[in-house]
């Protein structure tokens, strides 16, 4: 190496040196960064309500597995994140208590109501609750049908077959679909009768053969090759989600919007859903009319009489059953735009005319399309024949006045 190159690898080297040492006495300067503290938040209030506290009622357990699966968890949660930790959610209740709950109602100890039960929807009703939303939201019409069944080899082939030797599994007396309306379907028999059990334990005692029929929800039933359906039930209003009078008025629309802008997973896992409140007043005067003849009957003893023998003093009317008329649709044509025109041949060799708006049509739980409709076999509830001319003229107003029969 020449002088000329080891003089500039000299420089080189002393001018890193320095810039080294430079660094070295300037890094202490600088303050290192601290780091940041941990802060922790509390939920931020999107929707403000004038109470510090909504109570929830439930008739059901927070989390389920069944035909429908639930999980109150995640509605809780949502509610907690919508309203900030300024309003305490609060759910009571629990599976089966429907006494429990109607005190609750009556009370008005609870802000929101999820009835689960037709009779709990009634109950709210009557004590000034308002409507939120629709439970069971999966189903495609807001009324349901209960059903009475045999085991498939059976030799029962009807409901006029069951007797003082038959006997029929019943749920408790909060089931519409289990207890009021074959309660009330039955009227004039005296059968032999187990009540107060669940949808399973009915199920697993007809099939077991420790009855001979079990009263059901139709659509759960109609499919199962175990059993025969003798009976279907007219339509049943389903229930709802219900809001406490005691709200205030700004309270109780915050609250149905947050429960209706929820996510589809939170409101199916809550089972309800967005609809309008459905009509109760035909549903409500079999209930009062079942109620009377419930006063006459003994469950004490079997078999039990559903009727009355005689009426006790002050005693109210014995139930006196709408009239019900059988026959085949043989014709139909359009009148209007709200009424349809069916041709029933009645069983009774009677020719009816029956008039009923397409809509309500539809609402029948197994109604086939208006094209398919010939030679289907109906069942019309409660509306007395109007003769006009020489023709009998059947007016239905209310999708549970038509039942489908099979």
């Amino acid at each position: 190496m020449n002088q000329s190159n080891k003089e500039r690898l000299i420089l080189l080297m002393s001018g890193t040196i320095a810039i080294s040492l430079v660094a070295l006495v300037v890094k202490p300067l600088i303050p290192s960064p601290t780091p940041s503290p941990t802060i922790t938040t509390t939920p931020v209030a999107k929707e403000v309500l004038d109470q510090d506290k909504l109570t929830i009622g439930l008739v059901s357990s927070r989390q389920q597995r069944g035909r429908v699966e639930l999980d109150y968890n995640l509605f809780e949660d949502y509610l907690k994140s919508t309203f900030g930790d300024r309003v305490a959610i609060q759910i009571q209740g629990d599976q089966d208590q429907y006494e429990y709950a109607k005190d609750q109602i009556a009370k008005k100890n609870w802000d929101l109501v999820f009835t689960l039960s037709p009779m709990l929807s009634i109950a709210a009703r009557n004590n000034g609750y308002y409507f939120a939303a629709k439970m069971f939201p999966q189903s495609k019409t807001p009324y349901y049908t209960g059903a009475i069944f045999v085991r498939r080899d059976s030799n029962i082939q009807s409901i006029d077959q069951l007797n003082a030797q038959t006997t029929i599994a019943l749920g408790g007396a909060n089931s519409p679909h289990s207890f009021y309306l074959p309660v009330y379907d039955l009227y004039g028999k005296s059968v032999k009768i187990i009540k107060d059990l669940n949808n399973d334990e009915i199920i697993n005692k007809v099939e077991t053969g420790q009855v001979d029929a079990g009263a059901g929800v139709y659509i759960a039933l109609k499919d199962n090759p175990r059993f025969k359906i003798i009976y279907q039930s007219r339509s049943i209003p389903g229930s709802g989600v219900y809001l406490s009078p005691n709200l205030t008025p700004k309270d109780r629309e915050t609250i149905k919007r947050v429960m209706l802008t929820a996510p589809i997973n939170i409101q199916n896992k809550a089972n309800y859903g967005a609809s309008q409140e459905v009509n109760y007043q035909n549903f409500l005067e079999i209930v009062h009319r079942t109620e009377e003849v419930l006063q006459c009957a003994d469950f004490r003893n079997n078999p039990v009489d559903l009727f009355c023998r005689s009426d006790p003093p002050n005693s109210p009317l014995p139930l006196k059953l709408s009239p019900k008329i059988n026959g085949r649709v043989n014709g139909n044509r359009n009148v209007t735009s709200e009424a349809i025109q069916l041709t029933l041949s009645g069983s009774d060799g009677q020719t009816y005319q029956v008039f009923v708006n397409p809509q309500v049509l539809k609402l029948v739980p197994s109604m086939p399309d208006i094209t398919n409709i010939h030679g289907t076999n109906l069942q019309i509830i409660g509306v007395d024949p109007v003769k006009v001319g020489g023709t009998l003229e059947l007016k239905v107003v209310h999708s549970s006045q038509i039942v489908v029969m099979k």
